[in-house]
């Protein structure tokens, strides 16, 4: 499985990719990105992942920017500190909505 995490807060991102290898063990590989510029410019480049993570606010903006921009078929799990984004989570290809602090069996659910 290849798996994009968006997120601008390392020690979420840590989080995620250390509950993702007990889940998944080695049938993983990740890459991991701050910005919704680096967002963009992979997933034109490169859109052949499996499953996003993202975070809704990243360094320079909103994941959904991201979103908006390249046309996607990929699930996202969603994991923010942000619950006003609900809505908006779903009409992009959402397929969870996981709130921060989120723990191993949120993250495990969702997948």
């Amino acid at each position: 499985m290849n798996v994009l995490i968006l997120e601008d807060e390392f020690p979420a991102a840590k989080k995620i990719v250390y509950y993702l290898s007990e889940f998944l063990g080695s049938e993983f590989n990740y890459t991991h990105l701050r910005s919704v510029k680096e967002g963009i410019d992979i997933l034109k480049k490169m859109p052949s992942f499996d499953l996003i993570l993202s975070d809704i606010k990243l360094l320079d903006g909103t994941s959904f920017e991201i979103f908006d921009t390249v046309y996607l078929s990929i699930p996202i799990i969603f994991c923010t500190a942000y619950e006003e984004h609900l809505l908006e989570a779903f009409k992009t290809n959402g397929i969870a909505y996981i709130l921060k602090p989120f723990s191993k069996e949120e993250i495990k659910t969702a997948i």
